[in-house]
């Protein structure tokens, strides 16, 4: 889909008697893109940290005598580079984008996975922070290919953006529950009243984000799985 389907969705649905700036019902004019956008921005931002819905890899060596590495794109370089300020390499397909969730798995060069926050196992990994690795001190390994839970791209409104070009790709079965997001963002404070005489308020579709939710955990999407490693980018969510 397009960004502009989203905001038809909206318009047509949760906004479709309310007038949104200087626009009719039923319209979103250009000058809130941006407000909406970043309600949009925000949605996926909960969705993706709450369930696993986008994955990535980062490739780390171990550098003689240095233990905690940090997954910052400060440290991403090529291979022939390596050294103590470089030591992630990332590939075509796993561009560092800085968007890590949280490390959910760790293999070495062998591809056999590691173990990972495991404090009674003296070959684990540990993730003292979110984009901090842990390394153990006795004979770690000298690779680790690192799959971390990753955010939604930021959507940025610039100079001549068009919704309409502008693509997304997301699973569509998360539309509902980032469309009632954005829409107890947009209410939030706020009571307005409909045209048919009904009201409506941040409460309301807040309620609806949290069952929308609740349907995606109970679906599964909030777990991890070993055989799903490939599964996200075979759909083409990343």
């Amino acid at each position: 889909m397009v960004l502009q389907d989203l905001f038809d969705d909206l318009v047509y649905g949760e906004f479709s008697d309310i007038a949104l700036g200087t626009g009719a019902l039923g319209t979103l004019p250009e000058a809130s893109y941006p407000r909406i956008a970043s309600f949009i921005n925000m949605g996926l931002r909960d969705l993706y940290k709450k369930f696993i819905l986008r994955k990535k890899e980062i490739k780390l060596y171990y550098q003689t005598g240095i233990y905690t590495y940090y997954l910052r794109s400060d440290y991403v370089g090529p291979v022939n580079s390596l050294g103590p300020n470089v030591y992630l390499v990332e590939d075509d397909n796993n561009v560092f984008d800085n968007s890590i969730v949280k490390v959910i798995a760790a293999y070495d060069s062998d591809e056999d996975k590691l173990p990972l926050n495991a404090p009674k196992d003296d070959t684990s990994l540990f993730t003292p922070a979110y984009d901090i690795i842990k390394l153990p001190v006795t004979d770690p390994p000298s690779m680790v290919t690192l799959v971390y839970q990753s955010y939604y791209p930021k959507i940025l409104i610039t100079t001549g953006f068009d919704p309409e070009e502008y693509e997304l790709h997301f699973p569509s079965f998360i539309e509902n529950a980032l469309l009632a997001f954005v829409a107890s963002r947009h209410f939030k404070g706020k009571k307005i009243k409909r045209a048919d005489g009904s009201t409506t308020n941040h409460n309301t579709f807040l309620s609806m984000y949290g069952r929308a939710c609740k349907e995606l955990e109970q679906d599964g999407f909030a777990e991890e799985s070993d055989d799903d490693r490939d599964r996200f980018t075979d759909n083409g969510w990343v």
